[in-house]
Order: structure tokens, then C-alpha cells, then sequence
């Protein structure tokens, strides 16, 4: 595997064996499993429309986009507005429909059945 990258509800895969549109229409629709992953990489089935909780433990929305940046990647959550969330110093956030949080380990605390984020360095300055 060359590289993924999301698309609406599915996973863009760049396969070195898959040279031509002919060829990948092939595998339209299949599953693929994946290679083991070195460990200090996440893939974005890792993140991909799993729960996001903040520091206070109050849900904040879903994964639905992952952006890749020459930093880092930046998780793009959207809210569910009805919610309260991402309460930072007993300051609520203001409500926005996503939510961009940078993919490094001051803002992700956990990944793993959901991920845990710290939002309280984004409500600062």
C-alpha cells in the first residue's frame, strides 16, 4: 500500500500492484485487510467516524474527515450541536459544526475504542 486517504463514507487506497482505473474498478467495493503498522503510525481506520470525547469526558462528535497537512494531520470532528461540549476552564467552546484538532499528543490523549482530546490549549488565547 502506497497511501490512503478518505472519501465520503469509504477509504481511498493506493495500491503498488494497481497501475490503471481499469485494474482498481476491479476492486471496487472489496475489503482489504491491512499489513501490520509500524507502531508510531495511525491510519485513518483507526479514526475514521469513531467517538470523540474531551477532557472533561463530554462528547464533542465524530471523526468525519481526516486533513493531511506537511505538520501533521488535523482530525476533523463534527459536532452534534445539540451537545453541549469541549468545555475548557469551565468556559464552554462556541458551538461550530466541526471541529479541527491537530493529530499530536497535546490535543489526542487516547485512541482507541474512542479517542479522548484535550480542547482547552484550542479555547486559549
Amino acid at each position: 500500500m502506497l497511501g490512503a486517504r478518505p472519501h465520503k463514507a469509504n477509504i481511498l487506497l493506493k495500491l503498488a500492484e494497481i497501475t490503471s482505473l481499469t485494474a482498481a474498478e476491479k476492486l471496487r467495493g472489496q475489503k482489504a485487510e491491512s499489513a501490520v503498522k509500524p507502531q508510531d503510525k495511525i491510519l485513518y481506520e483507526d479514526v475514521w467516524q469513531k467517538k470523540v470525547y474531551d477532557q472533561n469526558e463530554n462528547f464533542v462528535g465524530s471523526v468525519t474527515d481526516v486533513l493531511q497537512t506537511p505538520a501533521h494531520d488535523v482530525l476533523v470532528i463534527t459536532a452534534d450541536t445539540s451537545t453541549p461540549f469541549g468545555c475548557a476552564q469551565g468556559k464552554p467552546l462556541s458551538v461550530r459544526k466541526e471541529i479541527l484538532v491537530p493529530l499530536i499528543p497535546n490535543f489526542v490523549k487516547e485512541i482507541s475504542a474512542i479517542i479522548k482530546v484535550d480542547l482547552s490549549a484550542l479555547a486559549e488565547g
